[in-house]
């Protein structure tokens, strides 16, 4: 199915006058290591951009001299691989939550994840590292996860020897996971496919090639968490997550062109893509 203007119109999260930060919706995401503070700020601010209310970004320690740039807006908290339970507690007190950005695969985050991730309640965005820990430590996914693998991430979750081609095979297989799991699959490419249990996968249209760049899945991290803390379902913060990521990426390739646009500038252009989305004044 192709996602169309007024699938993703409907979709709209929902503003009462007089909602507070916490009803905006409360996100923690997990992200960062020592050299890709990038991702978590990249992850971080595109969350607060989609209008959730409030952002607490969880780091691991010693990272404070690397997240300066950071967002005044969000709350830096580092941790430590021994604060288990203290994270998961964290985690199961957000709207919405993400993994994965940046994260890397030392033995402390997989740690983490092996105990946070099997019994996580949260709707919650899983990225690159995130699915690469899950698929190298055989953790299942919760049923309010959305899983934003590319081609070779989504090859280490089936368990194949090499990347695959976007074949209708490889797509149908990829939806067999999905509902086998019961989670929502975004399969990053061009284009990006949406995926949910019991349903055919959704295209988007919206994109171009200067959107395959460093840090824009993480940006697409942030989207999708953002919309899920503001009480979109995970079927329908994955679609309009993806559309307003490509509508961005659309702005940002206007004004910068494909060749020089860079992830940050998706970001900057979200105020564009929500106009356009949404139909907001």
């Amino acid at each position: 199915n192709l996602v169309l203007p007024n699938d993703v119109r409907v979709m709209k999260p929902l503003i009462r006058r007089t909602r507070h930060k916490y009803e905006a919706g409360y996100v923690v995401g997990l992200a960062g290591s020592a050299g890709m503070a990038g991702a978590a700020i990249l992850s971080a601010t595109a969350a607060m951009r989609s209008g959730a209310g409030i952002l607490r970004l969880l780091h691991p320690e010693g990272m404070e001299g690397e997240l300066l740039n950071c967002p005044v807006e969000v709350i830096r908290a580092g941790y430590s691989p021994r604060d288990l339970d203290l994270l998961a507690q964290t985690m199961e007190r957000a709207s919405a939550c993400y993994i994965g950005p940046g994260v890397a695969r030392s033995p402390g985050i997989k740690a983490v994840l092996t105990h946070i991730l099997p019994t996580l309640r949260m709707p919650c965005v899983i990225d690159a590292d995130g699915i690469n820990i899950m698929a190298e430590e055989g953790i299942n996914p919760s049923q309010h996860t959305v899983l934003t693998p590319h081609l070779g991430e989504m090859r280490r979750l089936l368990g194949l020897a090499s990347t695959p081609k976007l074949t209708s095979s490889f797509v149908s297989r990829c939806a067999e996971f999905a509902t086998q799991h019961e989670v929502t699959l975004v399969l990053k490419g061009g284009p990006t496919l949406v995926m949910h249990p019991g349903e055919v996968p959704s295209v988007c249209p919206r994109g171009n090639p200067g959107m395959a760049t460093a840090g824009s899945g993480d940006v697409l991290t942030g989207i999708i968490a953002g919309l899920l803390a503001q009480g979109l379902r995970q079927r329908e913060a994955a679609i309009a997550g993806v559309y307003l990521h490509g509508v961005a990426g659309d702005y940002a390739a206007q004004k910068l062109t494909e060749y020089c646009m860079m992830a940050s500038d998706i970001c900057q252009s979200l105020p564009d893509a929500f106009r356009e989305c949404f139909d907001l004044l």
